[in-house]
């Protein structure tokens, strides 16, 4: 066995558990228990004022990188080099090239959560400012960079790995889907039936949701029997705007998002665009939820759409499947938690992730 000398993690600072934040802190979690005390972090925050971003993307950094984080991650690295670097996103290309060019001995694994260039491109296409131009340029460079500079490269799914194989002409050389923590406590399974069935949608205020349900709440929500609640940070902002129907009730941010989905009856996931994977489905799976979903919304699952609860791309697809449950008796899908804690689940992940270094 090969006696390993540390990890050192790059990437972004995630306070919170959801939505990308779950990603991030899953892949820290996981390396530090693989190389324990010689693991060590370097993170930093994304967000940062706006001219000074945009400064650093004209010089192709992305995401909260800078030429700053360069050079004082490429002096930790002297005084201490590891034997494997973990950069945790697809965009951070120029950290990659210049630690490649300086120590070319070290293993640089880079983990694609999507193919960035593709996601950024669509919100160019939404609205064509020249920021977004500006962003879309510099990530493709940054990508670029990492496909050129990585040993190893992780992706989540057969789709991005042929995006990647399209666009930067290399694949993926391990694929790790999405996991979930298992957070499901059966005491709290609330089996009252509920005088109307009702619905749940969660996810954080960003464009892809937000077309998402707003598709829904326009096409849909009038012509189901059932309650649907919108579950997700900033969800309240735009209260006015999506419960333009009775049966339609806007949540936004809560503490325990827990709660509403133990108290649901199904989940909905009319997502349209996107890459990588959706970790609202592992997520629903987790909690042994029906889910009735679009086709990006179970991109990557190995699922059967019918006993997972339904594949649904149009308005009649929702309307129908949706019309068609009987009682609440799906509250609890046995199904769905079964294909969690076979393919989903972060100890199976786990066992994936450590295959992927030679320890």
């Amino acid at each position: 066995m090969k006696k390993v000398k540390g990890c050192l993690y790059i990437g972004p600072y995630a306070e919170n558990d959801f939505g990308g934040g779950l990603g991030i802190n899953k892949n820290k979690k996981m390396l530090e228990s693989i190389f324990r005390d010689n693991f060590t972090k370097i993170e930093f925050e994304t967000e940062m004022p706006l001219l000074r971003k945009l400064l650093c993307t004209l010089r192709g950094y992305t995401l909260g990188l800078n030429a700053r984080l360069c050079r004082e991650t490429l002096n930790r690295i002297r005084q201490k080099p590891p034997e494997y670097i973990f950069i945790d996103g697809s965009a951070y290309g120029k950290i990659c090239k210049r630690i490649k060019k300086r120590y070319p001995r070290i293993q640089i694994v880079t983990f694609f959560h999507n193919v960035e260039c593709k996601y950024v491109y669509a919100v160019l296409k939404k609205k064509k400012k020249l920021g977004n131009l500006l962003t879309w340029l510099a990530t493709y460079y940054s990508e670029r960079l990492a496909i050129q500079y990585s040993d190893t490269i992780i992706a989540l799914n057969e789709r991005d790995n042929r995006q990647l194989a399209t666009i930067y002409r290399r694949k993926a050389d391990h694929l790790l889907p999405v996991s979930f923590e298992d957070r499901f406590d059966p005491s709290r399974l609330n089996d009252n039936p509920h005088s109307r069935l009702k619905g749940l949608f969660i996810g954080s205020l960003f464009y892809a949701n937000y077309h998402g349900i707003k598709w829904f709440v326009q096409h849909v929500a009038p012509f189901i029997n059932a309650d649907i609640d919108i579950v997700g940070k900033n969800f309240e902002t735009v209260r006015n705007e999506l419960e333009t129907s009775p049966n339609v009730h806007v949540i936004g941010s809560v503490t325990d998002m827990a709660e509403y989905i133990y108290n649901a009856d199904f989940l909905i996931a009319p997502i349209f665009e996107g890459s990588g994977m959706k970790l609202k489905t592992a997520e629903a799976l987790m909690y042994g939820k029906t889910v009735f979903g679009t086709t990006e919304a179970f991109e990557g699952y190995e699922v059967d759409y019918e006993r997972v609860g339904g594949l649904c791309n149009t308005a009649e697809e929702f309307i129908d499947k949706i019309n068609g449950i009987k009682g609440s008796a799906i509250r609890y899908n046995s199904y769905c938690r079964e294909i969690y804690l076979q393919k989903y689940s972060n100890e199976v992940s786990a066992r994936k992730f450590r295959s992927f270094f030679k320890i």
